[in-house]
């Protein structure tokens, strides 16, 4: 399934399909409208052909789309993630050979929940000129990005797993962090039950001093070796500020 999109969408795409036509991967494209593209036609923002044809396939290649300012649209990517329970983005950071970045040694995979906080997209006019927007947590959201990504360390045998409820989307209020920490604790408990007790968790706290930014309640590791290097584990956070992070 591709979904080309508008704008530089087009021309990134065309430059994936490239790449996969030269590694010989055997993939026949179904190609669907979205964002501005879809507009033009005198279709909705995401129409329900280019969802049946998600749901069909299973799989799908999306450029960058736009959505109309102002008018009233749900952003495409916001509303791919709701109907489709898209709730995990996962994005792997490896360190590659023969390229110099800024950080050395990096492997870790960052895990976020897509779905939620204010993705959820809940607002009202409370008074004229006054809108309020909601940042939604629940206890299933938070659970089932805590069992992802404790899921994907066990299953790749990676030996820490660090949870930054700050970084999480819906986590920006004390409540929703408590609440995003908990359950990662729970799913830390399952994840030890499937590993053994070799295995330790962790948890400790990791309160910014002197700093009104938004800063992580606790920090929960989830190894089996102390040499293990930190980076060396699937990590709920935003960014990683280096390999030792």
């Amino acid at each position: 399934m591709l979904i080309a999109g508008d704008g530089i969408g087009p021309e990134v795409t065309r430059a994936v399909r490239h790449v996969l036509e030269a590694a010989g991967a055997p993939i026949e494209w179904v190609e669907r409208q979205a964002g501005l593209a879809a507009v033009g036609r005198g279709d909705e923002v995401l129409p329900a052909a280019t969802l049946d044809a998600i749901r069909e396939h299973g799989v799908a290649l999306e450029g960058p789309c736009t959505t109309p300012v102002g008018e009233g649209f749900r952003s495409v990517d916001v509303s791919l993630r709701k109907t489709l329970e898209l709730y995990a983005a996962v994005r792997p950071v490896r360190s590659l050979a023969g390229v110099e970045t800024r950080f050395r040694d990096a492997d870790i995979a960052v895990f976020r929940e897509n779905t939620e906080g204010l993705y959820s997209g809940v607002e009202n006019e409370i008074t004229p000129g006054v809108v309020t927007s909601l940042d939604v947590a629940t206890e299933t959201a938070c659970l089932r990005i805590a069992h992802a990504a404790f899921r994907y360390a066990v299953e790749r045998q990676r030996r820490r797993v660090t949870v930054h409820a700050a970084a999480l989307r819906f986590s920006w209020t004390p409540r929703g962090q408590s609440l995003a920490i908990e359950c990662a604790r729970i799913a830390a408990r399952v994840g030890r039950s499937r590993l053994g007790a070799r295995w330790n968790v962790d948890c400790e706290d990791c309160r910014a001093r002197g700093s009104r930014a938004p800063s992580p309640l606790a920090s929960i590791r989830f190894g089996q070796a102390p040499d293990t290097p930190p980076c060396a584990g699937a990590c709920l956070m935003r960014c990683a500020r280096s390999s030792r992070s």
